[in-house]
Order: C-alpha cells, then sequence, then structure tokens
C-alpha cells in the first residue's frame, strides 16, 4: 500500500485501523491489538521523509496530550454519499451503548 502511495505521489497515508470504538464493538475480532500497531508504526515511521508523511490515528501515544476537537471544521464524506461533520461521532452510533441514530450526524 505504502509503495503505491508513494508510486502514485500521494503526500501522506493515514492509518486508521479499528479500535475498541464505534463500529469496531460489535465485531471485536476486528480490533488491531496495540502491540500490532505499536510494530506497524515502528516498522513503518522509518518511510517517513520531507515529501511523505504517515499520519496514525488512534494509535497508542504514551504519555501525549489529545488535540483539539475538530468537528465541524472539515466535512467528512463516507463512499455511499453521507456527509458528517465528524466520522468519530458518526461511528460511536454503532456501539451498542449509544443513544443516539447514525442519522442524527449525517
Amino acid at each position: 500500500m505504502i509503495k503505491d502511495a508513494k508510486k502514485n505521489k500521494a503526500k501522506y497515508v493515514l492509518f486508521n485501523p479499528m479500535s475498541n470504538f464505534g463500529r469496531a464493538t460489535q465485531n471485536k475480532h476486528l480490533i488491531a491489538s496495540e502491540v500490532f500497531m505499536n510494530e506497524l508504526k515502528r516498522r513503518t515511521h522509518l518511510i517517513i521523509d520531507e515529501r511523505f508523511d504517515i499520519n496514525y490515528v488512534r494509535f497508542p501515544n504514551p504519555g501525549k496530550k489529545i488535540s483539539k476537537c475538530y468537528a465541524g471544521d472539515i466535512l467528512y464524506i463516507f463512499l455511499n454519499g453521507d456527509v458528517t461533520p465528524c466520522p468519530y461521532v458518526s461511528f460511536s452510533t454503532h456501539s451498542t451503548n449509544s443513544i443516539y441514530s447514525y442519522n442524527d450526524f449525517i
């Protein structure tokens, strides 16, 4: 995947694994382990340079603070055409204890 991204002159790749949040709560076997994510980050971090970056979403970051929420600043468009101000809020509606409907955020 990274070789293809570089070959097509992509500026970055976004790694956003299934986590114990949102859609993965009903498919626990799809959740990436912390060990796997740390190893993926260790191996792929060597590929980063001034022309190519990797963005690691929901990866373990011990000792780092959570950044500002950007909900509403950038719209997210799903492949089916749905638009949401925050994909994470939309994803969280799929958890078993959510009191919101997916359509509340579309």
